[in-house]
């Protein structure tokens, strides 16, 4: 699913009570707000969706890579800086859902 197909469901969801256009604004500002949460609250920053998951802001601690990479010399250590990613935890309610499917 892309954010178009979310935004077509949503549509279908109310009925066509609303226009795509909208929903797309919808759309738009639920991910901002879960953009906007995880950013401003920094390292460890949380945002939870009961019913759906976790949202984690994690910190990469920096290393060495002795992999093959072609776009950094080939086979030579290269130093990967430290790094935010953002980690996700599926509710158990969500777990339970997609193991009955």
């Amino acid at each position: 699913m892309n954010k178009t197909d979310l935004i077509r469901f949503v549509t279908q969801e109310l009925d066509g009570r609303i226009s795509q256009r909208l929903a797309g604004d919808v759309v738009d500002a639920v991910f901002k707000g879960l953009a906007d949460g995880m950013i401003e609250g920094g390292d460890g920053s949380t945002v939870r969706i009961n019913g759906f998951g976790t949202f984690q802001v994690r910190t990469q601690k920096p290393r060495i890579s002795y992999g093959f990479n072609l776009t950094k010399g080939g086979g030579k250590p290269v130093h990967i800086e430290a790094r935010k990613t953002v980690h996700f935890k599926a509710s158990d309610l969500l777990r339970a859902e997609l193991r009955n499917k």
